[in-house]
């Protein structure tokens, strides 16, 4: 009788023990998940964080531009040495201008149709005529889309 019980009571301290073990692989593997979600939760809220200001800064590089055209800036004047600066301190930080697709076809990762107007040539028609707004892209997301006139 007496061996029985102790039987019993090895018995119980091993299921106990047993579960105090798989708790703490549990609560181990709960953690590392925790971990992880963490992690990547913080490189996205940097990444976000980069692509609003990049938006931001765009407005600022197009504004500079504007400004050059409409007054006829050399290469050398101030505003136009201020631009080529910003443009390559962007470039240092993955921001890039999308490459000018007059003359190819539509594509929709990166360009958005404006408009359409009839195309001088039937080889231009369905292909981009003109530039309204440029595109840029950081890393491999795209910041602002290609703002296109397709001509039909």
């Amino acid at each position: 009788n007496v061996n029985y019980r102790v039987f019993i009571d090895i018995s119980n301290s091993d299921i106990f023990g047993l579960a105090g073990v798989t708790n703490v692989y549990t609560k181990h593997a709960e953690f590392d998940n925790y971990r992880k979600r963490t992690t990547k939760e913080r490189v996205e809220l940097y990444t976000t964080a980069g692509h609003d200001i990049m938006t931001s800064i765009v407005s600022v590089i197009d504004d500079l531009e504007r400004c050059i055209k409409s007054n006829n800036y050399e290469e050398d004047h101030g505003v136009s040495l201020i631009l080529k600066k910003m443009k390559s301190e962007m470039e240092k930080k993955g921001l890039v201008e999308i490459e000018n697709p007059i003359g190819k076809s539509l594509d929709t990762d990166f360009h958005e149709a404006i408009t359409s107007i009839p195309a001088k040539s039937k080889k231009d028609s369905g292909k981009i005529i003109d530039v309204i707004e440029k595109g840029y892209k950081m890393g491999n997301k795209v910041i602002r889309f290609t703002k296109v006139v397709i001509g039909k």
